[in-house]
């Protein structure tokens, strides 16, 4: 355990040294300014019934979590919330540089930093599922391979969701990797939130909740069949994974004030604009 530990921390130095020495030469994306923007979310969560929650065309752009992720960033680091205003999609880099719309290179280093952080975090994760699935070494050769993937480098020198949403995804399948080895229902749940949570960042992984709960179906009923005892492993394991949609959807909801409202017709209401920007997009290159 104890060289476990050490190994980790050295992965993280390394892959946080890797990260840092990319932020001030990343080219500047416009995705950036929108999340610095909405860094002020956070200062909004001391009042979560508030008028500012139910802002629609501010509140169904992105889940919240990137959001609050730059906030807590900023701040760590000295800087505060009220960040640049809306960058307008429409318009060129020069247009909102001039209606202050561009984050301040501050800002940017800060919130680029936040997510070299993150990037790191990831790094350790990849060698724990290695070293959970296979060996030390194996864990070390994930982390080695991923720390200087040019991929993994440029999302971690970015001011965005995609570092925390790779770190969430990693920590669930960490999770799902211990309840399989030993079903017991603080992971189940712990399981559901993190998926919520990853939810709560870039929609997409609610939806891994599905597969899983069907998996367990499928286990309840070839327990069904035989003869299914209380302490039985399997029928156990059925129910955590029939219980992840549930548990996935309820920490989504928790996470993002504006659901409070309407949670199932807002939560709806999230995908299908999310469905629209993504076939824009598209058109694009048709």
């Amino acid at each position: 355990m104890r060289r476990d530990l050490a190994i980790a921390l050295v992965l993280f130095g390394v892959a946080l040294w890797a990260n840092l020495a990319q932020v001030t030469t990343t080219s500047f994306h416009r995705d950036e300014a929108r999340w610095i923007h909405r860094a002020r979310f956070v200062a909004h969560l001391s009042d979560p019934l508030g008028d500012y929650w139910h802002d629609r065309d501010l509140m169904r752009g992105q889940p919240p979590l990137g959001s609050y992720l730059m906030g807590v960033g900023l701040l760590a680091q000295g800087r505060d919330t009220t960040t640049n205003g809306l960058w307008n999609f429409s318009k060129g880099d020069l247009w909102n540089q001039w209606q202050g719309r561009m984050p301040t290179r501050e800002d940017l280093i800060a919130a680029r930093r936040t997510d070299s952080v993150v990037g790191a975090l990831i790094a350790v994760v990849a060698f724990c599922i290695g070293r959970r699935l296979s060996s030390r070494l194996a864990g070390v050769a994930a982390a080695l391979l991923l720390i200087p993937h040019p991929l993994s480098l440029y999302l971690s020198s970015l001011a965005g969701s995609d570092a925390i949403l790779t770190l969430l995804v990693g920590l669930a399948a960490l999770v799902a990797i211990a309840l399989a080895d030993r079903p017991a229902w603080p992971r189940a749940v712990l399981l559901g939130v993190l998926l919520g949570l990853g939810g709560a960042t870039k929609l997409s992984p609610l939806l891994l909740a599905l597969p899983l709960a069907g998996l367990g179906l499928v286990l309840l009923i070839i327990r069904w069949r035989g003869e299914p005892r209380p302490d039985d492993r399997q029928w156990r394991l059925g129910w955590m994974l029939l219980s992840q949609p549930a548990t996935a959807a309820a920490a989504f909801v928790a996470a993002y004030p504006y659901l409070w409202a309407d949670p199932v017709g807002r939560s709806w209401g999230l995908f299908q604009f999310r469905a629209q920007e993504m076939q824009g997009q598209g058109e694009i290159w048709t």
